[in-house]
């Protein structure tokens, strides 16, 4: 077992894990007694998630932190499984006009694709079960394309119109305290970076997408633990085009990470690069140092991030390929991408944002706001891109076939350029497990070759992969 401190010895933005989020006794045996840095000065440094003993209101005025406290124990009582009432197969018949509404939209014919739409509408009238609801998100998302081939603008950007600051900040805080989706992802990469960094004196990560920068401050804190004394750190922070703004809150969250790393005496830099319109990446402006242990982030569409393109992707995974990282960490949303026929996409979109929302629905007691807060901020606007991304064909996935379950994932951008997946530690898999252990039932640990998935149920939502 590696030596490493556990990668997730704090929250992401520095608060300790609260006992509901930790069993103190088992975290004590696998990563042996230490003391706990407070990070509370990088949470107060004005990021846009607060820490958890602030009170925060989402615009509908719910008090969040009370919302997430009570939640954290509500959520633990069994509730009754959420049943789709038995009318014949309400999904598949959703998919067949889906697919018939998409396919008028790609032929650019929005009357007939408003007529099936209409249909589908007849079908779903009052949603209140999960996958009504999630069948309502679809065709709000069908419905954006169709205003888009009517070139109404103005109603195509207010039905795209983003969440208040509020609703996200509350959203996201529910999201993080009462699931594991976004923890997974940022502890089992972290663990893999701190495993191949081990001994190195200065430690350069570039991260395909960094936001509010809340993976990094107990990544820091276990790099500051370590024996030795900590190394020098520099972060190299891609700002996309599509952003909005990307420029200036890179730069804001770089700014707070140097903040919190001050509090600890841990050397840290940063370097911003913007990434130009058409998102091709030159390898070239990434300015690796000598003696540098260099490695490489990339979380691809974690419930909060926005969307990417399969060629920001592959240009990202191409250009940093060539610097010759220790390793390359994949977080991915376990949806294939859009180059495949249309039934095929709405049939595994439809039920991958299905078990989604029903873990939602399992968490969070039925008739919350809270769940449905969540599911307007998050999962609808994912829904919405990811029908767009289909309906345009951007970037089809590059043609490798490892076994039909690999066939359209994102990683097939890695095994295109060459690279090998590694196996996980197994400090690593305990930690996943241990995680998830502290949840809901229903969540699921799936080990398969060179991967680590989350899964609801049975099904697999977001794996994770180390490369080389």
């Amino acid at each position: 077992m590696s030596s490493c401190r556990p990668a997730f010895c704090t929250l992401p933005w520095g608060n300790e894990v609260p006992d509901r989020y930790t069993d103190n006794k088992h975290q004590s045996d696998m990563s042996g007694s230490r003391d706990t840095i407070s990070a509370s000065s990088y949470a107060s440094s004005g990021i846009v998630i607060p820490q958890a003993s602030a009170s925060v209101k989402s615009e509908n005025g719910m008090d969040v932190c009370h919302m997430v406290n009570w939640l954290s124990n509500a959520g633990r009582i069994g509730r009754k499984l959420d049943m789709v009432p038995k009318d014949g197969n309400l999904d598949a018949r959703c998919v067949q006009l889906f697919t018939e509404c998409a396919e008028e939209l790609v032929r650019k014919n929005a009357n007939l694709a408003s007529a099936t739409l209409a249909r589908l509408r007849d079908m779903v009238c009052h949603p209140i079960h999960t996958m009504q609801r999630v069948i309502t998100y679809f065709m709000e998302g069908l419905q954006l394309q169709i205003e888009g081939v009517k070139g109404d603008a103005q109603a195509r950007a207010h039905g795209r119109k983003s969440s208040s600051q509020g609703d996200f900040i509350a959203a996201f805080q529910i999201l993080h305290e009462i699931f594991p989706y976004i923890k997974f992802g940022h502890f089992t990469a972290n663990q893999a970076i701190l495993e191949a960094v081990e001994g190195a004196d200065k430690v350069h990560i570039v991260d395909f997408e960094i936001l509010e920068g809340i993976q990094w401050p107990a990544f820091m804190q276990a790099l500051v633990l370590r024996k030795g004394g900590p190394p020098e750190v520099r972060i190299t922070a891609l700002c996309w085009p599509t952003q909005e703004h990307a420029m200036d809150m890179t730069q804001k969250t770089c700014k707070r990470l140097a903040e919190f790393a001050s509090t600890m005496n841990l050397p840290f830099s940063y370097n911003l690069l913007m990434v130009n319109n058409d998102e091709n990446i030159d390898p070239s402006q990434i300015k690796v140092n000598q003696g540098e242990a260099l490695v490489v982030n990339c979380m691809v569409h974690l419930p909060h991030m926005p969307q990417h393109t399969m060629a920001a992707v592959r240009s990202f995974v191409h250009a940093v390929k060539k610097l010759s990282p220790l390793v390359i960490t994949l977080v991915e949303e376990e949806l294939g991408c859009s180059a495949i026929a249309a039934a095929s996409f709405f049939s595994e979109a439809l039920h991958h944002f299905h078990a989604i929302c029903d873990s939602l629905e399992a968490c969070l007691p039925s008739g919350l706001d809270a769940r449905i807060l969540v599911e307007r901020v998050f999962v609808a606007p994912r829904i919405n891109s990811a029908i767009d991304m289909w309906i345009r064909r951007i970037s089809p996935c590059p043609v490798y076939v490892a076994g039909a379950g690999d066939k359209y994932k994102w990683s097939t951008i890695l095994h295109s350029a060459g690279l090998k997946p590694l196996p996980f530690s197994f400090h690593n898999q305990s930690q996943a497990k241990l995680l998830l252990g502290l949840h809901k039932d229903g969540f699921k640990l799936v080990e398969r070759s060179h991967h680590l998935a989350l899964a609801w149920q049975t099904r697999p939502l977001y794996a994770a992969s180390v490369w080389k």
